[in-house]
């Protein structure tokens, strides 16, 4: 715990309402719900962010091989089969990526539901043990 300095006042000081400590207690289990899909939810984004980047790199590095494939080309048609290659290899790679992307937003999509749900049944059961 950090200290406070000597004759330095408490951040929160005032007097917690009446009855709020019967309220967050009722809301807690709740909270631990959001918590738990809110952490799904980040590390489902955090794939998804890694995965996208790792993809961009490799399209930057495409793109520079095609521009020393153009240097080195001696004619049109040359010039031509370079690009074809290209954007061929580009529009699979984009499809692939495309994909992988809706894969992992499934999985998100999945992940959090189950632990809502999941979150929900276990406050719902809890509730009924109570009553």
């Amino acid at each position: 715990m950090v200290s406070k300095p000597a004759g330095q006042p408490e951040l929160f000081e005032a007097p917690m309402p009446p009855g709020l400590d019967a309220v967050l207690e009722m809301q807690r289990p709740m909270l631990r719900v959001v918590a738990d899909v809110n952490a799904k939810f980040y590390d489902s984004l955090a794939t998804m962010n890694a995965e996208w980047v790792a993809f961009m790199n490799r399209r930057l590095k495409e793109d520079v091989t095609v521009a020393r494939q153009l240097a080195d080309c001696r004619s049109i048609g040359d010039i031509y089969a370079v690009y074809a290659e290209f954007y061929q290899k580009a529009f699979e790679q984009y499809q692939t990526e495309l994909e992988q992307m809706l894969s992992l937003g499934r999985t998100m999509a999945e992940n959090t539901s189950a632990a809502a749900r999941e979150g929900m049944e276990a406050v719902a059961r809890k509730q009924a043990n109570r009553d």
